[in-house]
């Protein structure tokens, strides 16, 4: 009997509906996972992440940035989901896991193409370095004129 067009959702594989053969592969899919342990698995945090140190520090540099993207200046309240960021990544420099002054808020778009290579610090500068440049500054200027040695 020659199938029709309209049939061919009704295609078999191995005695099988195309629908049918589907969900035995998924079924399959599930079983395999089940026997490696791995299905329903949810992503564990690890335990630096849930520390109250931790905690205590993220909270710091969320006030800090007014919960602001320190890169492009999003917000929760544009629906963005901030990400408190290593600007030394952790797994190279430990010792500054819990600095403030290595931590960023970035949004979820900004840190996602950011990684442990990018060292990149996007926060403002702050009131203190922005003095210390326009003391420089002037110092440079001062010597142009030939007032300082």
């Amino acid at each position: 009997m020659k199938k029709k067009w309209r049939d061919l959702t009704q295609v078999e594989i191995d005695g099988l509906s195309l629908k049918a053969h589907r969900a035995y592969r998924r079924w399959k899919s599930k079983q395999r996972k089940r026997a490696a342990g791995t299905l329903n698995k949810k992503r564990t945090i690890p335990a630096f992440y849930r520390s109250p140190e931790w905690l205590r520090a993220r909270y710091e540099a969320l006030k800090r940035s007014r919960g602001h993207c320190e890169c492009c200046g999003a917000s929760p309240a544009d629906g963005a989901r901030m990400n408190v960021d290593h600007i030394k990544p952790r797994h190279k420099f430990p010792d500054l896991a819990l600095d403030i002054d290595n931590l960023q808020v970035l949004c979820n778009r900004c840190n996602a193409g950011k990684g442990g290579w990018d060292q990149t610090d996007w926060r403002p500068p702050s009131a203190e370095m922005a003095e210390r440049e326009l003391d420089l500054a002037m110092l440079h200027d001062l010597r142009a004129r030939g007032l300082l040695n």
